[in-house]
């Protein structure tokens, strides 16, 4: 059987025989330990390895048990099953032992890309067990590692002159699998010598009388004549395994499972038990259907450890509740080694560094049904968008009132859509239809682009404690992302570009004329004044607003202005004009505007904006008067994802890891009847 195990009152054995993750498992294992309590414990191992993973679980399992181990190397105790041994205080192997150690294998089908991801999946699974090693034996991680890449398999002597057991012992009775052992490389000689195929019993008598016991071939004999006596053998023990499989059947607890392995009973006698124990319960009545819903202890730990950090690093709105108040003296790397220990990573003897390193790795790549190395790089993950959230969300874009939101499903060109007759009512004669205008796309035509920045963050950062890193860098990251909306939305005025009708945005041509929006002025009094010039430039824009045309009418459509917008150098002329029904500088001017408008004051239209290689220029004197309750400029984001994104990834070549904020926005210009513009000087 795989597992085995025998309670002698004082002390417990446990026989680990087989392939690691198919007879050895971890659920296996840690029933035995339950079972075991305490007492001291000898594992006995003879395996030839298997899955890498479960090794490691295994391993941990064995080393965070708190009872005094000794591992007995039966016969082989190689590649995962190595790693198991280490789990040991006292690691005995008879001197007709072997312990292989090497690097993990893995297949892959897929792509090149697909194949360098299992590559360095299993460069990590290597590095696992090298640090173990390593641990274990006191030789350094470039010792272990070029042991491993020679697959070494070491006797007994050689295990222990290099710390892989803690003593030898008589050579003991070895069965060995020859087919396993002949089908791995760098097989010793020693080994191989003795690999031999099953014979008869009687041949296997005949042998241990000769002087030479390991024969590769035996030699040509008679069958025999007369049979083998038949000893009378006691029934086995029933395996752990067995008595699991009986008890799930019978509907029975791990308490049956105990005191069957307690008594020592055989199969018949467990099935025997089970029965007795079905009988005797009682019947139980029905029970009402019932869900619930169990939140996993990873998830709430890490988000208990993200509110911590967010509150550490002094983010806006960052309480701390009562569960997350057990990390808030926690540095970095105290929290990584909480998050390896939790994954059954033992952390004891790692340096910062190590812990640092480990704590990333397991970030990027998951396994199925295996233990992830680390929650870590999701904590930091979710402590840097959070910094990122907040700092966006509280960025100055002064655009807001006066423009449109208008999400795009993808990043292509995309028309906004356009108001045509239906502008105006029609007159209907008498039994006559009604005249429908039309909903459709309109002349104007803008798209999304995608905006990226990244940052390396290092091992560096986490032993310094340093979380600016994840909070206040991914805030700047988070202004960067709005300046640029600024940029891209003030762009718009700045550039006065060409509209659908082929007319400059901004242009003093009569409407009635091809491309002629009639919403420039560059007259002498166009210049935004504390004095009647300036109320006049004012009146000028209002002018312009009120004579528009509906869209395919010949109709006014008497907007007014609600939206000042002035370079930074003219925010005083701009309060002085309109916080009361006065010109401050000249009293016995009335100002018909006064606190009629919003004033917004905007330094790119005094510094200019520049995206790429293109620059807009600004002006200290220009400004603009925009309406209400009519589309201006559109500006979005990637229907779904609205504000910027971070994306991170453990990086190999930067020693750490790398955050990349992703930003889809576009903004354009999509209608001019609703703004006008003042020159200036």
């Amino acid at each position: 059987m795989a597992i085995e195990m025998r309670d002698t009152g004082a002390a417990v054995s446990m026989a680990l025989h087989g392939d690691v993750g198919a007879e050895i498992t971890a659920q296996g294992v840690a029933a035995a330990l339950k079972a075991a309590g305490n007492k001291p414990l000898t594992i006995s191992v003879h395996s030839y390895g298997g899955d890498a993973m479960a090794g490691v679980a295994i391993h941990n399992m064995l080393a965070r048990h708190p009872a005094q181990k000794t591992v007995v190397v039966d016969g082989i105790a190689a590649s995962a099953a190595s790693l198991i041994a280490m789990a040991g205080d006292r690691i005995v192997m008879p001197s007709n032992a072997f312990m292989m150690i090497h690097n993990a294998g893995g297949l892959s089908y897929g792509t090149a890309a697909e194949a360098r991801d299992v590559a360095d999946i299993l460069d990590n699974i290597s590095a696992a067990y090298r640090r173990t090693y390593a641990a274990k034996t006191g030789l350094s991680e470039d010792e272990i590692g070029a042991l491993m890449d020679a697959e070494k398999w070491l006797t007994a002597d050689e295990a222990v002159a290099k710390g892989f057991a803690t003593e030898a012992a008589e050579p003991a009775e070895i069965r060995m699998d020859a087919s396993r052992l002949l089908s791995m490389p760098n097989l010793p000689a020693a080994l191989a010598a003795i690999t031999r195929p099953a014979v008869p019993a009687l041949v296997e008598e005949q042998r241990a009388m000769e002087p030479e016991a390991n024969i590769v071939q035996p030699p040509v004999m008679a069958a025999p004549t007369v049979p083998a006596p038949v000893v009378p053998q006691a029934p086995a023990v029933a395996s752990l395994a067995d008595l699991e499989a009986v008890a799930a059947r019978a509907r029975l607890g791990a308490d049956w499972v105990l005191a069957q392995m307690k008594a020592g009973a055989t199969l018949d006698q467990a099935r025997d038990a089970a029965l007795d124990a079905v009988a005797s319960q009682a019947p139980q009545a029905a029970v009402a259907p019932r869900v619930q819903v169990i939140r996993d202890e990873a998830t709430t730990r890490r988000g208990l450890m993200a509110e911590a950090l967010a509150h550490k690093a002094g983010q806006p709105n960052a309480a701390l509740s009562e569960g997350a108040r057990q990390y808030r003296h926690m540095t970095l790397i105290d929290m990584a080694r909480e998050c390896l220990e939790a994954t059954g990573t033992r952390t004891r003897g790692m340096s910062n560094m190590e812990v640092a390193q480990l704590s990333l790795a397991g970030g990027r790549y998951t396994m199925a049904g295996e233990h992830s190395t680390s929650d870590f790089p999701n904590i930091l993950a979710n402590t840097a968008n959070k910094a990122l959230r907040a700092a966006y969300e509280e960025a100055p874009r002064t655009f807001l009132p006066w423009t449109q939101r208008m999400d795009l499903p993808d990043f292509k060109d995309f028309k906004s859509l356009s108001l045509n007759a239906a502008a105006s009512l029609q007159p209907v004669a008498q039994g006559g239809g009604i005249n429908y205008g039309t909903i459709g796309e309109g002349a104007e035509t803008w798209a999304l682009a995608r905006y990226n920045t990244g940052l390396a963050i290092t091992y560096v950062a986490m032993i310094n404690d340093d979380l600016s890193a994840f909070s206040r860098i991914p805030g700047q990251m988070a202004q960067a992302a709005a300046r640029l909306e600024s940029d891209l939305v003030y762009a718009q005025l700045l550039a006065n570009g060409n509209m659908g009708d082929g007319g400059a945005l901004f242009n003093a041509t009569a409407i009635a004329t091809a491309g002629g929006h009639a919403n420039l002025y560059t007259g002498a009094t166009s210049d935004l004044t504390p004095d009647a010039d300036g109320v006049a430039a004012v009146g000028k824009l209002e002018e312009y607003l009120g004579v528009q045309r509906a869209p395919g009418t010949n109709s006014a459509m008497g907007l007014r202005g609600r939206y000042l917008l002035v370079p930074t150098a003219l925010g005083t002329v701009a309060r002085q004009m309109f916080e009361g029904g006065y010109v401050a500088a000249s009293p016995s001017v009335v100002n018909p505007y006064g606190a009629q408008y919003q004033v917004i004051l905007e330094p790119r239209l005094q510094l200019g904006v520049t995206i790429g290689k293109t620059t807009n220029a600004g002006s200290t004197t220009a400004f603009y008067l925009v309406a209400d309750g009519i589309d201006t400029v559109h500006w979005g984001y990637l229907r779904g994802e609205a504000g910027p994104k971070i994306q991170s990834t453990v990086d190999f070549d930067t020693d750490g890891m790398k955050l990349k904020v992703s930003h889809n926005f576009g903004a354009k210009a999509v209608e001019w009847r609703g703004m006008a513009k003042s020159a200036g000087a």
